[in-house]
């Protein structure tokens, strides 16, 4: 599968940069950045797109996350949530 998945993201038109115009919730921004950071954080179990995902790749999508929380004005209450859960 592994190679499947390096195929399909080497197909052309994969590096093209797309602006999205999209309107999210916060609560919608707060799950989706953890969803994010829970799959950068499972590197020995990642499976499907994420098994080959690259560190720079990963750097990539903890800034975007990152950008979402900034947006949103929810850095600090990701912040408190997080301490939560430890």
């Amino acid at each position: 599968m592994k190679l499947v998945y390096e195929t399909l993201l080497t197909a052309p038109g994969m590096e093209v940069i797309i602006k999205l115009d999209t309107r999210l919730s916060c609560r919608m921004i707060l799950m989706l950045t953890q969803v994010i950071n829970l799959g950068l954080e499972s590197k020995n179990q990642r499976s499907g797109l994420l098994s080959i995902l690259s560190e720079a790749e990963a750097k990539e999508l903890e800034q975007l996350a990152v950008a979402f929380l900034e947006k949103g004005g929810l850095v600090e209450m990701n912040k408190n949530l997080q301490q939560l859960e430890v």
